[in-house]
């Protein structure tokens, strides 16, 4: 089955189908791979952390993705363990 981050599926449908929310706790993110974004990490309600940073539609911010890998993922890597450390 596909699944879309909160912002992949308001763009591509119209609506939030909800397909990663509750992956992780509030205030945590998680690895996944969005279908319109690619590989990325969502908060607890399916919110992809890089869609806005990537100017707010799905295919530029999985063009950021894939053009900019090692400092895309590091930068995921970083903020995740951040985010869960609490800080």
């Amino acid at each position: 089955m596909a699944d879309f981050c909160h912002d992949c599926s308001i763009e591509l449908f119209g609506q939030d189908a909800r397909d990663l929310v509750g992956l992780c706790k509030p205030g945590e993110h998680v690895g996944v791979i969005c279908e319109g974004c690619g590989p990325t990490h969502v908060d607890n309600e399916g919110v992809c952390m890089y869609h806005a940073r990537a100017g707010g539609t799905c295919k530029l911010c999985y063009q950021s993705a894939i053009s900019d890998t090692s400092g895309h993922q590091n930068e995921k890597a970083e903020v995740s363990i951040s985010a869960n450390s609490g800080l």
